[in-house]
């Protein structure tokens, strides 16, 4: 399957698969890119990244994307990009107040930049681009609706993106700003490795070096920031993934449990049910039941 739609506000909507769109680099549109099934390889300014299911990226205009195209099976995707003027107009919207926006509707906005990285799609972003995705497979809707979608999407998606900025910003102990800035940025690179490897074994040493931090330097700043250790990070990301594979795959459990990294069917149970309160199997039987 292969979708294509350009707005007449210049917002486009793309579906496709790796396989067809094969190994191509171009500079990019302010984009949302997520993975429907499999994962997509690419090289965002030429940082090696590994998008999977259950995550997405988010891309600056101009920036240089290559799709490396090396995916075994087949990798869907779906992109949506903004146009420069319809993301600006969302900023601006969403920081002036109803006087000013009333009294000056069509002022120009200078658009802020993504923090590129990956991030976690879920909650209410996650629903929203699926039913737009089922509205374009379903029959291709009006843009009147598709403008709602991608609206939709992007108070979500900004919502995603501040809370991980925000906290881990607000965690940093540094006194100046710049020092501050330099360790999020660095701490950004962890979380993106660790997303992009959750399915390998990762030490702690290449963990920090792929972040430019010492070992220690990293413990530290990343427990200060995420109020999590490096170890219970990664767990979280392997449980939440195992949650996107056991709600839309058939996979069983035990391939369930080798796809995300871990090596003992046991352990993983008990830490899922520890985290989500019910066992991995009554939880995939209850999004059975909810579906029907």
């Amino acid at each position: 399957m292969y979708f294509f739609k350009e707005l007449s506000n210049n917002n486009k909507l793309i579906i496709g698969s790796t396989r067809i769109n094969g190994n191509y680099q171009h500079k990019t549109d302010y984009q949302l890119k997520i993975t429907l099934t499999g994962k997509e390889d690419c090289l965002l300014n030429k940082r090696k990244l590994s998008i999977h299911s259950g995550s997405f990226l988010a891309v600056n205009q101009g920036s240089e994307f290559q799709n490396l195209g090396a995916a075994v099976y087949p990798t869907y995707t779906f992109s949506i990009c903004y146009s420069e003027s319809f993301l600006s107009d969302f900023y601006r919207s969403s920081v002036s107040g109803d006087d000013r926006l009333l009294d000056e509707p069509f002022n120009d906005f200078q658009t802020p930049q993504f923090v590129e990285s990956l991030y976690p799609l879920k909650g209410d972003l996650w629903y929203t681009v699926m039913h737009l995705k089922n509205k374009i497979v379903n029959g291709s809707p009006d843009e009147l609706l598709i403008n709602d979608y991608l609206h939709h999407c992007l108070i979500n998606q900004h919502k995603i993106c501040n809370k991980e900025i925000f906290k881990c910003r607000q965690g940093l102990t540094c006194v100046k700003r710049q020092t501050r800035d330099e360790i999020f940025k660095r701490l950004m690179l962890a979380k993106e490795f660790m997303r992009t490897n959750y399915n390998k074994q990762l030490s702690v040493e290449e963990i920090a070096r792929n972040s430019c931090l010492s070992v220690n330097h990293f413990l530290r700043t990343f427990k200060e920031a995420y109020q999590l250790s490096p170890h219970q990070f990664l767990t979280q990301v392997r449980l939440d993934q195992a949650k996107y594979f056991l709600r839309q795959t058939k996979l069983p459990i035990s391939e369930i449990v080798a796809e995300i990294g871990f090596e003992c069917s046991s352990a993983f149970i008990r830490l899922f049910k520890s985290r989500f309160a019910v066992t991995p199997l009554k939880y995939r039987m209850a999004r059975l039941y909810a579906a029907l």
